[in-house]
């Protein structure tokens, strides 16, 4: 009996013991670092408490859960699409190799740099040889020869009807390709595209030294139109994709108004471009520039040539990150155009099972939506849009998909824009050179 109530004094002093402890960590804790009391050390003198004797026996092995196993490649499905874990085991066996990608320099070629090319060559220890620009012809003219240098290409869609449907790009691979088609808008699904993919905007830039404090600044399309109110030196880019749709909303402000007018705009009817291009010809003589390159509106706003010209948002962003062109203003609010830019192959290109890996690869969301960390371009995928979420608040305000962009959008159908841009330069040309 003596035996047993020494056993339970014991246990009450170390149960004892232990509150006490406890008590003295929460009057650390509400005292602050200030105050924190010493805590008294157990005693050496007494004995551990016995082991419980009811303790269960530790699983059978069998019993863990089992890990997910990489699959080989020919086990990939269209309904069960390679994961990004088995992409980039895939991947691993092509250490040492190299393809070449071609896009369109400056800064949006350096923001796939930066956010996709830098990290797949750590990664992967893949070469990827760069080039610029894209040409269509060039395109055509190695699918057509065999002899192909360029794998991978980045343009617009609208690029993708005018090529894909000709035989010039490859076909890509369903089971390479994890959920692409959930990408947006629906225009950007097609069987030759792949890869990241942006959305762009093209509108309304000027600089705030000419219009110190938006004075006097074009508000809206019309106000570009209108010389007189609102004088300054202007420019358009040399190509209808866009000033189609600019003609369009300087002579029916209230297209911006109504996302249904918004949703019919998407594409132009015949007699929509013939009234668009009659609208530019009241324009031209007070173009001082057509532009062709990205970064000529920039460029020029910054040297005091122009005062107001159409550009594309992310080149605008870009200059504004400089001394040099922290005045420039990118309007969205006057009404801008969406598009989007896509990755596909070159038909015939000898690295099809590399390059396709690698378009399959910077389609994870986790991994593409690092291109808008560098531009400010958004991802055209819904499952990205989470990620852009964690860039910072002033590069997220400047996208595309911003609200205040949203607000006065209109999305062009690249659809109808591919299939019937060869027949509108033709009809651009003559007009430039009228």
């Amino acid at each position: 009996m003596r035996s047993k109530m020494i056993r339970i004094t014991r246990r009450r002093a170390i149960v004892g013991l232990l509150s006490l402890v406890l008590l003295l960590v929460l009057i650390a804790a509400a005292c602050g670092e200030d105050d924190v009391p010493t805590l008294i050390p157990v005693p050496t003198a007494v004995p551990a408490a016995p082991a419980p004797t009811a303790v269960p026996a530790a699983p059978a092995p069998t019993a863990m859960p089992a890990v997910a196993t990489i699959r080989t490649e020919d086990e990939w499905t269209a309904e069960n699409p390679a994961t990004l874990e088995e992409i980039e085991e895939a991947l691993q066996h092509h250490n040492g190799e190299s393809f070449t990608e071609v896009s369109w320099g400056g800064a949006w070629q350096a923001a796939i740099r930066q956010g996709v090319m830098i990290p797949f060559t750590a990664k992967f220890n893949i070469e990827i040889i760069e080039d610029s620009p894209v040409e269509y012809a060039k395109i055509r003219a190695q699918s057509e020869t065999g002899n192909v240098t360029w794998d991978v290409v980045d343009s617009g869609t609208r690029a993708v009807y005018q090529l894909g449907p000709t035989g010039d790009l490859e076909v890509l691979t369903p089971a390479y390709h994890n959920g692409y088609l959930d990408g947006w808008p629906e225009v950007a699904k097609t069987e030759w595209t792949g890869g990241a993919g942006i959305l762009w905007s093209t509108g309304l830039a000027y600089s705030l030294k000419s219009f110190p404090n938006h004075e006097g600044a074009p508000k809206s399309w019309a106000d570009f139109w209108d010389v007189e109110n609102f004088p300054g030196r202007r420019s358009l880019g040399d190509r209808p994709n866009e000033n189609l749709f600019f003609a369009q909303f300087a002579l029916h402000p209230e297209i911006l108004e109504s996302n249904e007018l918004k949703v019919a705009i998407a594409s132009l009817t015949d007699a929509q471009v013939a009234e668009s291009m009659a609208h530019l010809r009241v324009i031209k003589p007070d173009i001082q520039v057509w532009w062709h390159g990205g970064t000529d509106c920039p460029q020029l706003l910054i040297s005091g040539e122009l005062d107001m010209c159409s550009a594309w948002n992310g080149r605008i962003w870009n200059a504004q990150q400089t001394d040099e062109g922290k005045d420039l203003y990118y309007c969205y609010e006057c009404g801008h155009l969406n598009q989007t830019s896509v990755f596909y192959l070159t038909k015939g290109t000898p690295n099809k099972h590399l390059a396709e890996l690698y378009l399959a690869w910077m389609r994870f969301p986790e991994i593409g939506f690092e291109i808008s960390r560098y531009i400010t371009y958004g991802p055209i995928h819904a499952d990205a849009l989470p990620f852009v979420s964690t860039l910072p608040a002033d590069l997220i305000a400047a996208l595309p998909t911003s609200p205040i962009a949203l607000e006065r959008v209109v999305v062009i159908d690249e659809k109808w824009l591919g299939l019937n841009l060869d027949a509108l330069a033709e009809i651009y040309q003559v007009f430039l050179q009228e």
